[in-house]
């Protein structure tokens, strides 16, 4: 975690779903693939919000909105602007989701305000997350 990133404090983004080109290409290949799942646990970032909160390509970020956090992996992407992030469709996407929306399974796009902030916490797999989620230990 930056020096940078600890004293800017939160990133406060409008959180955007959207569904990659790679997940496009794995939905036919290979569906329900692992490569499909992790591809989702990223936030995609524009190089001003990285660069002005101290954020490194790969680096774990704490995603909250008002219905969760998660953590995943942050990328610089040239597909947004400064303060609106875009996250895949996926389960990472689902967590922090108004939980009365459906969010998988069609075209429709969501925004969420959001914050975003460096975090040493790991992304977790797909088991520990759901565990997570269904308030299981992934161990049970």
């Amino acid at each position: 975690m930056s020096l940078v990133g600890l004293l800017m404090g939160k990133l406060e983004v409008r959180l955007c779903n959207a569904r990659s080109l790679e997940q496009n290409k794995m939905m036919v290949k290979e569906p329900g693939s692992k490569s499909y799942v992790e591809s989702t646990a990223v936030v995609l970032l524009s190089k001003e919000d990285m660069d002005r909160y101290g954020i490194k390509n790969g680096d774990s970020v704490k995603v909250t909105t008002k219905f969760g956090a998660v953590v995943v992996k942050a990328y610089q992407t040239d597909e947004t602007k400064k303060g609106i992030a875009l996250m895949p469709n996926g389960p990472w996407f689902n967590s922090i989701a108004d939980p009365d929306i459906d969010t998988t399974g069609n075209n429709s796009y969501y925004v969420l305000n959001a914050g975003i902030e460096a975090t040493n916490e790991e992304v977790l797999g797909t088991e520990k997350l759901f565990g997570k989620l269904l308030g299981k230990d992934a161990n049970e």
